[in-house]
């Protein structure tokens, strides 16, 4: 069950860093889009003679609202073939798409290509959209009567053209062309892709970066409340498709144009993604609801619960995506994974919601790797064959946060009895890649630890809970460093109340202090020999004799070793620590376990 932390574990200073490890662009404000959609009929189409995507002309004239491809077009409107509309001249956009209705026969091969710069690209494909939000939610339902292409992204067109396959039987389809200004923004052409993060930003586990009023989301186009996972389990790596080629400035009105897309063109309530993270390795918020908490995205029909999507900003179908751009996916990716306690390198088994475009029916049980591409559960080529073959180095970046934070949490199970929550996590993990020690000695002093400690002692030692003035009187002492917590328990074994645990007398003091101390019972020779050093010495000889014995020190070195690395020590590992122990105390071993590789790497498998 979680707890809220105390302010000596956590400073409430986490809490301004968390704030400010966000980058807003300067005066981020919302940007409406404008959308424009523009019906094709029948008559918008010229058939070529020959069939097959290969056959389309490679350059179109730059001017003018139509051109005559090579070879000239046939009139025969039955004849098997391809498809090429009309050329569409618009004001600039920075995103595209086609849209069919739901039911109508879906087009085969839709390819489009943009006048950019006054010049033609070369025409790109656009697969039937396989992201969306699951069944059975309201989202859903009112996407139903959408279907479309993914959006292709540019730099800034202004005119396009599309074809599609076609067949003999097969009438010429009613298609929309939906192009999107995004607007302009005041943050727009303004780079943070190099702007420095402040210290406190910098010393943060979590990722700067551009929040939804930093890119201009407009609010008004989300049309309902954000849903929430469970838990996030896997992450879904996606590309956009589209240019490769935008300058810094223009990430934010890319993001834009693929928010207005899918709210206002495919219906659905908010941007479908997490996260996008351009080539400059900028990463800008996703779906509203919180960075930091499992927001249900729209992003993989499907398999959209317990997963969270990341798109790359570009297409990487023909070249590898940036290393600026990998190095922020991993970083977004193993920030998110450790907050959740998922390891980037393990795996999940997720059921499939179904839907008109799932790969898997409705609940299969699909097992996929805690970080994978969008193709593994859709009917898509997405995120890119070069992107999909840069998943290892995006694990890889990764697990440095998820060790980390796996680190992060087994101190808090070992320590504290609990699972951390992600803010806490946040606040250790820099601390931990930092200096260890210090992580570990920020757990050892803090309040909570010292209560469960104390705790512990007095149930150990008295056989009962602490009362509120004990507990007041060691943690004032601790806090003043009159006592360390290595004198909480021989100070408990000299006290009446556990001489009067053994029935008051000299070989009661005795065995209880053996079965306290070394976890058995006296022998009759011992009995004898340490009463009688008790009426000589006194308690405190007494006490250093048993508890400070090799013995003792034995003992408490293999329940260290079995309580903090599930296993026995060996045995130069014993005969060392047993010496550490009866010098320096439990507690350096304590700290020491704690900071150990073995530890460290041990924490994957909590």
């Amino acid at each position: 069950m979680k707890r809220i932390v105390t302010a000596t574990l956590i400073p409430t200073l986490a809490t301004a860093f968390l704030v400010a490890d966000v980058v807003s662009l300067p005066g981020g404000g919302p940007v409406p889009p404008d959308v424009s959609t523009v019906r094709l009929d029948a008559s918008s189409w010229t058939v070529l003679a020959s069939a097959g995507a290969a056959e389309l002309p490679a350059a179109w004239p730059a001017t003018g609202t139509t051109g005559e491809p090579t070879p000239g077009p046939t009139t025969a409107a039955a004849a098997p073939g391809v498809l090429v509309s009309d050329v569409l001249e618009t004001d600039e956009f920075t995103v595209a798409g086609v849209r069919w209705d739901a039911g109508a026969e879906e087009p085969g091969d839709v390819r489009v290509r943009l006048r950019e710069d006054g010049g033609w690209s070369a025409w790109t494909a656009l697969e039937p959209n396989d992201e969306g939000p699951d069944p059975g939610t309201e989202e859903y339902r009112r996407a139903a009567s959408v279907v479309a292409t993914d959006p292709v992204v540019t730099a800034g067109a202004d005119a396009i053209q599309v074809s599609v396959e076609t067949s003999a039987d097969q009438p010429r389809p009613d298609l929309d062309i939906v192009t999107i200004d995004p607007g302009t923004g005041p943050g727009d052409g303004t780079s943070v892709a190099t702007t420095p993060l402040s210290a406190a930003q910098a010393a943060m586990a979590s990722p700067g970066m551009v929040t939804r009023r930093g890119w201009g989301a407009d609010e008004s186009l989300r049309s309902c409340s954000p849903s929430y996972s469970s838990s996030i389990r896997a992450v879904a790596i996606h590309h956009t498709a589209g240019t490769n080629s935008y300058s810094a400035g223009q990430g934010p009105s890319i993001v834009r144009g693929i928010y207005a897309y899918h709210t206002q063109s495919l219906g659905w309530c908010d941007i479908g993604y997490n996260f996008l993270v351009d080539r400059f390795g900028t990463i800008y918020e996703g779906r509203y609801g919180g960075i930091d908490r499992a927001v249900r995205g729209a992003h993989s029909g499907g398999f959209n619960d317990r997963t969270f999507g990341v798109a790359a900003m570009g297409n990487f179908e023909q070249v590898a995506a940036p290393s600026a751009m990998v190095r922020s996916i991993g970083r977004v990716v193993g920030w998110k994974l450790a907050r959740h306690g998922a390891d980037p390198y393990g795996s999940a088994t997720l059921t499939s919601a179904g839907g008109g475009t799932a790969k898997y029916a409705a609940g299969s049980t699909v097992p996929v790797a805690a970080v994978f591409g969008h193709r593994d559960v859709g009917h898509t080529a997405c995120p890119g064959v070069n992107l999909y073959s840069q998943l290892p180095v995006i694990r890889q970046h990764a697990r440095t946060l998820t060790d980390q934070g796996f680190h992060v949490r087994a101190l808090y199970l070992d320590m504290l009895g609990r699972e951390p929550a992600g803010s806490e996590i946040d606040f250790w993990i820099p601390i931990t890649a930092a200096d260890r020690w210090r992580a570990a000695d920020g757990f050892t002093t803090s309040e909570e630890y010292r209560r469960r400690y104390i705790t512990t002692v007095y149930q150990d030692v008295l056989g009962r809970g602490p009362d509120a003035g004990g507990m007041r009187f060691w943690l004032d002492r601790l806090a003043t460093r009159q006592v360390r917590l290595d004198d909480i328990r021989p100070t408990f074994m000299a006290s009446r109340e556990f001489y009067l645990r053994g029935g008051g007398t000299e070989a009661g003091f005795v065995q209880e202090l053996y079965r306290r101390a070394l976890g058995r019972s006296a022998a009759p020779a011992e009995v004898a020999h340490w009463s009688g050093q008790l009426r000589t010495g006194g308690q405190a000889g007494v006490i250093a004799g048993i508890y400070g014995s090799p013995e003792s020190a034995r003992i408490r070195v293999d329940r260290a070793y079995r309580a903090w690395l599930r296993r026995t020590a060996a045995a130069d590992e014993r005969a060392y620590w047993e010496r550490t122990v009866l010098t320096r105390g439990d507690e350096h071993l304590r700290m020491s376990v704690m900071v150990s590789q073995e530890y460290v790497l041990r924490a994957r498998t909590r």
